[in-house]
C-alpha cells in the first residue's frame, strides 16, 4: 500500500477556496482521473444539499 495516498491514487490538498487534486507521484497512475471525478461529484452533491437546506 502506498503510504502517501493509501491506495486512493490521488492526493487531496484542502485550501481556503476548495480542494486541489494531484495524482500520487508514488503510484505513477496520473492518467486515471476516475477517483478525482468521483470526489468532485461528491463535493458538488454535498454543497448542493447544503445550499438547499438554507433555502
Amino acid at each position: 500500500m502506498c503510504k502517501l495516498c493509501q491506495t486512493k491514487k490521488v492526493i487531496v490538498e484542502h485550501t481556503e477556496i476548495g480542494a486541489v487534486f494531484h495524482p500520487c507521484p508514488n503510484c505513477r497512475s496520473g492518467t486515471d482521473l476516475t477517483p478525482v471525478i468521483r470526489k468532485l461529484e461528491q463535493m458538488l452533491t454535498a454543497e448542493k444539499a447544503r445550499l438547499n437546506v438554507h433555502d
